[in-house]
């Protein structure tokens, strides 16, 4: 088990993994009333993760980092449950995909009561990629200005998953200059959405 919690985390880097912190192997990691400033990494600008069975963010705080690679904050692949809850997220960065998330081969992805604002990927998901996931639940987010410059979703690109559920959303602003202004999904057997609010440039 490893802890994070009350702590500051600015402008460390690695050129290789997550900016300030590659896990490999673990029962759970779990982030509570933290903060992470400008950190850069190749793949997770923040954090790399993989084989965890649970990771947690909790109230926390992710502003300005950069994934040379994916996964502007976290890159995540072969894990069982990651939970994200009342955090914010506001222009992180990544080369490829996921400009705050890319997530890979994971059981389950919730996102709760959170912020995402101008985040920004240079191919797919200006805030979430996720390939193989078998369940995506994002509940009561408020989604603002992030874009996917090159391929889909502007805010989400979701592929390969077996039930993904978006309700209570907001949705503003979002921007890709390809397919899926606000959403880019394919390959999802089951599909529940609602939103508040959707404006978003592109197709949808």
């Amino acid at each position: 088990v490893l802890g994070i919690v009350s702590c500051k985390f600015n402008q460390n880097s690695a050129k290789q993994g997550g900016g300030t912190l590659l896990s490999s192997g673990g029962s759970l990691i779990y982030i509570l009333k933290s903060s992470f400033f400008k950190n850069a990494g190749s793949v997770g600008g923040v954090l790399k993760i993989n084989n965890i069975y649970t990771f947690r963010s909790l109230n926390s705080t992710y502003k300005f980092n950069y994934a040379s690679i994916s996964g502007g904050v976290l890159n995540s692949q072969l894990s069982s449950i990651i939970t994200i809850t009342n955090s914010a997220f506001w222009s992180n960065k990544c080369t490829r995909d996921g400009g705050a998330l890319k997530v890979m081969h994971v059981l389950k992805l919730e996102i709760d009561s959170c912020l995402y604002s101008l985040n920004y990927a240079g191919n797919l998901g200006g805030v979430l990629q996720s390939l193989d996931v078998n369940r995506i639940r994002i509940n009561c987010i408020k989604f603002v200005k992030n874009t996917a410059q090159s391929a889909g979703g502007g805010t989400i690109s979701a592929s390969s998953t077996i039930i993904m559920i978006v309700a209570e959303c907001e949705f503003s602003y979002s921007k890709s200059l390809s397919t899926g202004g606000v959403l880019y999904v394919s390959g999802i057997i089951h599909a529940y959405i609602t939103g508040k609010y959707m404006h978003g440039f592109g197709q949808c």
